[in-house]
This record gives C-alpha cells, sequence and structure tokens, in this order.
C-alpha cells in the first residue's frame, strides 16, 4: 500500500514507513507490515516505489516484554537508531556495513512500543534487528542463551550468518569441536564466532590423548598455549574437556578415576592463564552415576547435559529433567547449560 491510501494500514508487527529522503523527512512514499524478527536485506536495490539510493525508513511496533535483560542483535547497512518507548537506546546514525552488534537493555514486564529508524546512503541496502532475553527479573542472575553446532564451520562467518538468517536468529552460542594435543585449535575461528556477538564453546576431544598421559603431565605444553590463546581473546570461552565421559562411545569414556585426573590436570593450568575460561563438566544423560566422575568444584566453573529425543515423541523434561537435578545436586551454585541436543521428527 502506497502512503496517503484511503484507508490506514493496520499492522500485527511492525508497520513500515519509508520516505524518499534520507533522513526521514517529507511525505511517506511506501507502507508495508514486515514481521519480526526484523530482517531486511534489499542488496543493491530497495522496496518498491522507493528511490535507490538515500532513502530511509522508520519500522514501528507494540511488543509485550517479560521483566529482565535483553541482548539486542544488530545489523544495517547504513545508519541505525531504536528508540523504545521514546528513549533512544542504541545510536549508530552514520554509513557503515553490515557488520552484527550486540547491546544489552533491562526492559521492564508489558507492552512497549519499539522504533526503529533507518537510512541507506549508497550501495547495498540491509537492516536487521532482533533481541533474546539473557536473564528475568523472576529468575535473576540466570542467563539465557541459545547457541548452534553450525554444520561445515571451520572458520568462514558467512556460514554463521547463512544460519543465523536461515532461523530467524542471531545465535549467542556458537560450539566447536577440536582434537586434544593433536594440532593448535585456531584462534581466528574463535574470533569470528565472537564478530557475530556469540560467545564460543571450546569442546576438547582427546581422541589419540590417554586421559592418563594427559593427567601425567605429558600433554600440558599444549594446554599451556591452548590456555594462552584464550586469555588473549576478549570474551568469555567455555571450554569442554572430554564430554560424555559417562557413556561407552569416546574412547576417554566410563574410566572416572583417569577422567578425573585429567580434567583437574586442564582445569588448574588453565585456569592459572586464562581466567576468562570457564571449565564445563558435561556428562551425557541417563549414563551411570555423575558423581563418580565429577572432577570437584575447584576444577569445574559450568556444567553441561548432552542429550538426544532419539524417538521424536518424548518432552524436554522427559529427556532431561532427572539428569538435571542429578546435576544440579553435585554444585547448586555452578550454572547449567545443555551443551548439546537434537529431536527425531
Amino acid at each position: 500500500m502506497t502512503a496517503g491510501a484511503a484507508e490506514a494500514l493496520e499492522c500485527s508487527s511492525y508497520k513500515a514507513t519509508y520516505y524518499g529522503s534520507q533522513d526521514l523527512s517529507g511525505q511517506p512514499v511506501l507502507e508495508r507490515c514486515p514481521s519480526a524478527p526484523l530482517h531486511r536485506n534489499w542488496g543493491g536495490q530497495s522496496p518498491a516505489g522507493v528511490p535507490n539510493e538515500h532513502w530511509s525508513a522508520s519500522f514501528v511496533g507494540k511488543f509485550n516484554f517479560e521483566g529482565g535483560t535483553y541482548q539486542f542483535d544488530v545489523a544495517s547497512d547504513d545508519g541505525i537508531r531504536i528508540y523504545i518507548d521514546g528513549s533512544m537506546v542504541y545510536d549508530r546514525w552514520i554509513d557503515q556495513g553490515a557488520l552484527l552488534r550486540t547491546f544489552e537493555q533491562n526492559v521492564a514486564a508489558g507492552t512497549h512500543t519499539v522504533r526503529v529508524e533507518y537510512y541507506d546512503n549508497l550501495y547495498n541496502a540491509s537492516v536487521n534487528v532482533s533481541w533474546q532475553l539473557l536473564s528475568s527479573d523472576e529468575t535473576a542472575g540466570v542467563t539465557r542463551r541459545l547457541g548452534a553446532v553450525v554444520d561445515g564451520y571451520h572458520g568462514d562467518g558467512t556460514i554463521i550468518d547463512n544460519f543465523n538468517e536461515m532461523t530467524g536468529h542471531n545465535h549467542s552460542v556458537i560450539h566447536t569441536f577440536d582434537r586434544f594435543g593433536e594440532y593448535s585449535v585456531s584462534e581466528a575461528k574463535l574470533k569470528t564466532i565472537m564478530s557475530r556477538g556469540a560467545v564460543p564453546i571450546s569442546t576438547l576431544e582427546p581422541y589419540n590423548a590417554s586421559l592418563s598421559s594427559i593427567a601425567n603431565g605429558d600433554y600440558d605444553a599444549w594446554i599451556d598455549n591452548y590456555a594462552n590463546m584464550i586469555a588473549s581473546l576478549d570474551s568469555t570461552v567455555y571450554v569442554r574437556f572430554a564430554h560424555e565421559m559417562n557413556g561407552d562411545w569416546f574412547p576417554w569414556g566410563q574410566k572416572p578415576n583417569d577422567y578425573k585426573a585429567a580434567f583437574q590436570r586442564v582445569a588448574q593450568r588453565v585456569h592459572a592463564r586464562a581466567p576468562n575460561a570457564q571449565m564445563v563438566f558435561s556428562p551425557n544423560v541417563d549414563w551411570g552415576i555423575f558423581a563418580d566422575y565429577y572432577p570437584g568444584d575447584v576444577a569445574v566453573d559450568y556444567m553441561a547435559l548432552d542429550g538426544y529425543n532419539y524417538t521424536g515423541n518424548l518432552a524436554p523434561t522427559q529427556v532431561f529433567a532427572a539428569s538435571y537435578d542429578e546435576l544440579a545436586a553435585l554444585d547448586p551454585d555452578d550454572p547449567i547449560m545443555i551443551a548439546e541436543t537434537g529431536s527425531r521428527e
């Protein structure tokens, strides 16, 4: 619908109003109703009826928020401003490329008006805005993050970008897997994850390094180099060593005493060099007794569970509830994540 039509456009999400100027001035030339989250990419073009260069738009909608702290994910080419109930919360009203940036914002519970202002100067045009709840007022101190293992990711950021676009969500955690002791973990790969506004989970798999040799110090130099690299990063890094150790499908599986000694050795050296590292204890659901493998409160910063809905007919509580309670009992103060999950259709 073009502006000036007889009936005012009613929208259930955002109402988009487009202008033939770069500063939202003059009469609107087009109105549309894009959905939320806001993901619009025009490439080198513009919406129909809007000048190809030097145009602007506003996107206004009312959204219900649970009270708490939110992470906003923003990427635009070019300028963008964001307001909540008329108060500006984000301002990059400049020519720029569409690099993902994030910020955190406290939002009270209730319905709020979100207004996104955008302009395009020359060439490519895109605007992307989404948000996710990190911690609610009712669960103060609990952080919510949605992450993924991105198939084929070995440091190419476009794979993450394409995955985020496909799912309509900028994931705040990206999970990587590397062979412990066999090669240097790529600093560039972790930095690319961080550049997308995400926190890396670095899973270290000792396929060809025995737990006893790790505990005896044979891999201290490798651990130290890895920890020094982690320390150089401007981000938390979750270090998940020898996951699913309670199962029988990995060479490090079902060796509780060797596992505890190896984990403690890795944790001691990582903690000494990388204060931004969080050591993750990550058993699989429903196998053995977690306490038999637990390396202790000093070594463990974070706990995790791996669990899959192989039949496709189980609720999440059926997969995780009993194991979650068992894990939480080991140290009620440690946070818990779901490190791996999936479901058959």
